[in-house]
């Protein structure tokens, strides 16, 4: 009897421990804060230019975020959030490229629908393309200014 008591017990408190560990490390996350502006262009089946809209993106240290989007016909739209972990764990070298002075990781999905730049410095895309099923793009939103405090 005392061996399955025994045995619940050390499972909670493992379990227990690890929950507490998770919250304190979602808690010390530390983001790059920036502001990064993009132009974000969408496209036609023939991939003509139809519209164009800005995003200002601004990411806190504690990684909250607020995007304001400029639509071409003048409207605002709002949003936030916060981020729950960081984008990517890999790192860049020497050889990788560079956009806007910070170097990037480029990668395509799995599907074949998306390529991103990322950059593991400030953990957040520079550019973000996605493509219809025929393959052609359907919209782009690529960073054009970054600032940092």
């Amino acid at each position: 009897m005392k061996k399955p008591i025994l045995i619940a017990v050390i499972a909670l408190v493992v379990a227990g421990s690890g929950y507490v560990t998770a919250r304190r490390q979602k808690s010390r996350l530390k983001f790059p804060p920036h502001t990064i502006v993009y132009r974000l262009v969408f496209y036609d089946e023939s991939e003509k230019p139809v519209s164009t809209d800005v995003l200002i993106r601004r990411v806190e240290a504690d990684g909250s975020w607020r995007h304001t989007q400029v639509h071409a016909d003048g409207s605002v739209g709002v949003s936030n959030g916060k981020l729950t972990g960081f984008v990517t764990s890999k790192e860049t070298d020497y050889n990788s490229p560079e956009h806007l002075h910070l170097k990037y990781i480029a990668e395509r999905n799995s599907k074949g629908d998306t390529d991103s730049w990322t950059s593991p410095e400030l953990q957040d895309l520079l550019m973000f393309t996605t493509f219809r099923e025929n393959g052609s793009k359907e919209s782009e939103m690529k960073a054009v200014d970054i600032s940092r405090p």
